[in-house]
């Protein structure tokens, strides 16, 4: 009887949360409010596939809160990258992007510093030779933490993503 209520507490724990990250609850950067995500993939020949998320509505979402929340990680603490760092990708690349309906102000430490920036768009490399590269307004080009579950987490996004 009482793992039972345990149980059920744990579930609706996870159900408030859950509401209250996507309602907008939440200051985290990479919630979108209207889920404006794509994948973008770079191929070696410098092709680009955008592929926007539209997420089935049985889609299992705590796999996807899952990849937002590791995601969300990488965003904690950015450094500059220099020129020999940034550099045409020698594998397939693929970004996550959460794409903001309007600009929002949010406050960025990067290299140690606590900035104030109007963000439009964020990519964050879930898979390629730098994961946890950050991409700022498709211009300011950063290196996020280097957070060993993003990759885990996308391949687990994926693949359920490809059996709807």
């Amino acid at each position: 009887m009482n793992r039972r209520i345990i149980f059920r507490g744990f579930i609706f724990f996870n159900l408030l949360l859950y509401i209250a990250l996507l309602s907008g609850c939440s200051n985290k950067p990479y919630l979108t409010g209207e889920n404006n995500y794509r994948i973008n993939t770079i191929k070696v020949s410098g092709q680009i596939q955008n592929l926007p998320i539209n997420l089935p509505w049985n889609f299992n979402t705590a796999v996807m809160s899952n990849l937002l929340m590791e995601s969300s990680f990488v965003l904690s603490d950015l450094h500059t990258l220099n020129s020999a760092e940034i550099r045409k990708p020698s594998v397939e690349t693929i970004f996550l992007e959460s794409i903001f309906p309007e600009s929002q102000t949010m406050t960025l430490v990067i290299d140690d510093q606590a900035l104030e920036l109007r963000i439009n768009s964020i990519q964050i490399e879930v898979k390629g030779p730098h994961v946890g590269r950050i991409i700022l307004n498709q211009t300011l080009v950063y290196q996020g933490i280097n957070n060993p579950d993003l990759e885990p987490a996308f391949d687990n996004f994926s693949k359920e993503l490809k059996e709807f």
